[in-house]
């Protein structure tokens, strides 16, 4: 970006350029895995059949037929009228997709949530397969604005996916299934934890 601001040349550039394409090159790498590995998730997901086809679109940052290499060089003057680089990882790009269309004003808010439960629990599963450990997720008033069926689907994603969950909800039954398959529910009131009534 300095060799940008200061408009030099592409010359100038080429090592700096050269680096960009060989470090962006394993981090696309990850993320096409972790995409994929999250679409296949969210295809096979019960919970989320009901909602209708969601995928994750990725966008790398830059055009994808072209390559970040030339990119760089095609976009040399335009990034130096403009002051930094355009093209890059760090211009990467994820949408939700429903049905191959934008699902950002399409869900409602139960939806929504949903979708995100069924990312999260993917992530994990994602990071299950790559580490050999399952994470904590912790998940606040989760049955706010889902149904009761959702919210029982939501809850077995999160605890199939999960070495630890945590759930907090306003009455206990709000989450049933939690309540029912767990020894370690507390109420917090006044800043105090006291036993469950």
């Amino acid at each position: 970006n300095e060799v940008v601001r200061r408009q030099g040349t592409v010359r100038e550039a080429q090592f700096w350029n050269e680096q960009l394409v060989m470090a962006a090159e394993p981090i696309d790498a990850c993320r096409r895995r972790l995409c994929d590995h999250v679409n296949r998730q969210l295809l096979s997901s019960p919970m989320l059949q009901r909602i209708g086809e969601i995928c994750l679109l990725y966008r790398p940052g830059w055009d994808d037929g072209q390559g970040l290499a030339k990119a760089l060089e095609t976009g040399w003057a335009r990034d130096c009228r403009m002051g930094y680089t355009v093209a890059g990882t760090h211009r990467a790009d994820l949408s939700v997709r429903l049905d191959g269309v934008s699902a950002a004003k399409r869900l409602s808010r139960g939806q929504s949530k949903a979708v995100v439960v069924g990312i999260m629990s993917a992530l994990a599963s994602f990071i299950t397969e790559q580490r050999g450990i399952r994470p904590a997720i912790l998940i606040d008033d989760l049955h706010a604005e889902m149904d009761d069926k959702m919210c029982a689907s939501a809850v077995d994603a999160i605890l199939d996916n999960a070495r630890q969950a945590l759930f907090t909800a306003i009455r206990p039954t709000d989450l049933p299934t939690v309540a029912d398959c767990s020894d370690h529910v507390f109420h917090v009131e006044q800043t105090a934890v006291v036993a469950p009534a």
